[in-house]
C-alpha cells in the first residue's frame, strides 16, 4: 500500500474516537475509487466510493444546469443520520457519515484547523495529504 494512503487511513481511524458525532469517513478519487476509509463495520467501501462519486458528479451537473454557482457540499439527510459529500481538493472527495441531528457543519468546517472535520492534532492533514496524492 502507498505510504500516503496508509497515513490517511491512520488519520481517519484516529479521528473517529475523538469526534463522537462522526460515525465513519472516507476519501475517494474523483473516479470513485477508495483512497482511505474508516467506515462502519459491514459497509462496502468500494460501493460507497462509486455511489458517492456518482452523486457528486450528478450534483455538479445539476448545479451548473440550474445556474446555482459552485457546489459546496451535498448533505443527504435520513432517519438514521446524515451523509456529507464534498470535494477535497482537485483529485479527491471526502465522505463523512454523522449521527442523526448533527448540525455542526458550517461553511469552513471541512478543512479549517478548528472545524470538526479536521483531525485533532493534525491541522489541515487531510487537505495536505490530498495535495500529495
Amino acid at each position: 500500500m502507498d505510504p500516503n494512503t496508509d497515513a490517511l487511513d491512520d488519520i481517519l481511524k484516529k479521528w473517529l474516537p475523538e469526534n463522537p458525532d462522526i460515525l465513519g469517513t472516507a476519501i475517494i478519487s474523483n473516479e470513485g475509487l477508495p483512497i482511505a476509509s474508516a467506515l462502519p463495520l459491514g459497509v462496502d467501501e468500494t460501493r460507497v466510493a462509486a455511489m458517492s462519486a456518482a452523486i457528486l458528479k450528478i450534483s455538479l451537473y445539476g448545479v451548473k444546469e440550474l445556474s446555482r454557482g459552485t457546489l459546496k457540499r451535498i448533505i443527504i439527510e435520513s432517519e438514521g443520520g446524515n451523509v456529507i459529500i464534498t470535494k477535497a481538493g482537485k483529485n479527491a472527495i471526502l465522505i463523512v457519515i454523522v449521527k442523526k441531528g448533527y448540525r455542526g457543519f458550517s461553511e469552513n468546517d471541512f478543512f479549517n484547523t478548528r472545524g470538526p472535520f479536521n483531525p485533532p492534532g493534525s491541522p489541515g492533514a487531510i487537505a495536505k495529504a490530498e495535495k500529495d496524492l
